[in-house]
């Protein structure tokens, strides 16, 4: 490869520097006696696998780069973008779990094992709680680094059509600004006439807007006049109106039922009481009545990690309750035990999504195949 074909420009501006690694790295490089000495001494692979290693590391790895100094729009996210004089900030995807996120896993290492290493003078990535508060960090700078206007906004729905919640950065600026007004490019509607039913409708949806101190054209008013003079339409109209201002009285719940729903012993959490804080109703329903969302069909990481611990469970007690030594299992053996298990799991009504669909029983033979890798490398190291 020539320094021509590397600094030729490509999609990315990050591809060059990749190119530029992977090339003194690669097999006809004059670097490669250096690499691979330098690799031996450390960590002893061999060296293609170290250059395979490398190139999907990079590959993968994305660069900074400098923002212009001119006027321009820039587009990231919180923790990367480091500007400043911004005129207009827009910060979107401010939704619960997502704006501040609540995806902070400690990973294979915990954060005390992180501290005592750091302690020991070797430093790893940051804890969860220092995660915790530069996320906090980048939500202040995030608000604060607009001069003229800041626009904060949050989905009601994922791609899925799963409802979502704003974030909880949304009500605590609504108690400090108490006069700002929310808008909602849904709410937003062009009242037409058309033929009667579709006016009528229209005409109620006009009525909720004055009841709600909104302005409407005056000439919903006339169209109130026609309908209310139209025999077809008086009774519809006096029912709507009842309806606009009729006001429901609920009733607690009683004791009894409390204790049928709850027990007496209340168990709870954090999150339970959090999401009581945030909407009672949404409690009752999930913790009282116990209601769950309806399950997709779909495939989830949890799915296929469960079934091949499973797997794997059932293998070692096959093993056990059949007295067969670890050490003299063969790999045809082995296969033939795990094609078993497999089978018999697929049968249960629980595993049926695994074989629901072609897709789906395509990935699960190659699940079969990982399982028995897996098994393979723990009998190997048993014997």
């Amino acid at each position: 490869m020539t320094l021509t074909n590397l600094l030729a420009p490509k999609s990315s501006p990050n591809s060059t520097s990749v190119r530029i690694i992977l090339a003194l790295v690669s097999p006809s490089s004059p670097f490669k006696i250096f690499f691979s000495s330098a690799v031996n001494f450390i960590y002893y692979p061999p060296y293609k696998i170290y250059y395979h290693l490398l190139k999907i590391g990079c590959t993968g790895d994305v660069l900074g780069s400098i923002p212009a100094t001119l006027d321009q729009v820039i587009v990231g996210n919180i923790d990367r973008t480091r500007t400043h004089s911004i005129k207009i900030a827009y910060v979107i995807g401010v939704n619960d779990g997502d704006f501040p996120s609540n995806n902070f896993s400690e990973g294979f290492l915990n954060d005390k094992d992180r501290i005592y290493l750091a302690q020991n003078g070797l430093e790893l990535a940051k804890t969860t709680e220092d995660l915790l508060y530069e996320e906090q960090f980048n939500i202040y700078k995030a608000f604060s680094s607009a001069e003229d206007e800041l626009h904060i906004s949050y989905v009601s729905q994922d791609t899925q059509g799963t409802s979502k919640r704003p974030s909880i950065l949304i009500s605590k600026i609504k108690k400090l600004f108490p006069n700002l007004q929310e808008q909602s490019e849904l709410t937003k509607e062009t009242l037409a006439i058309g033929n009667k039913a579709v006016t009528f409708n229209n005409l109620l949806k006009a009525i909720q807007k004055i009841y709600q101190g909104e302005e409407v054209e005056s000439i919903w008013y006339e169209i109130y006049q026609f309908y209310q003079q139209d025999k077809n339409y008086q009774t519809k109209l006096c029912q709507y109106l009842e309806a606009l201002t009729h006001a429901e009285k609920t009733e607690q719940l009683s004791e009894k039922n409390m204790l049928e729903l709850y027990g007496e012993t209340l168990k709870t959490s954090v999150s339970r009481l959090e999401q009581y804080r945030k909407c009672p109703f949404s409690f009752y329903l999930k913790y009282g009545l116990q209601l769950k969302e309806q399950e997709e069909l779909q495939l989830k990481t949890l799915d296929t990690g469960s079934f091949m611990h499973e797997v794997i469970d059932q293998f070692f007690e096959y093993i056990e309750e059949n007295n067969i030594e670890i050490k003299q299992v063969e790999e045809k053996q082995l296969k033939e035990i795990v094609e078993k298990i497999v089978n018999n799991l697929l049968s249960i009504q629980k595993n049926y999504i695994f074989s629901s669909t072609p897709k789906l029983i395509h990935l699960t033979n190659r699940l079969k195949k990982v399982v028995t890798q897996s098994i393979a490398y723990i009998v190997y190291h048993l014997k």
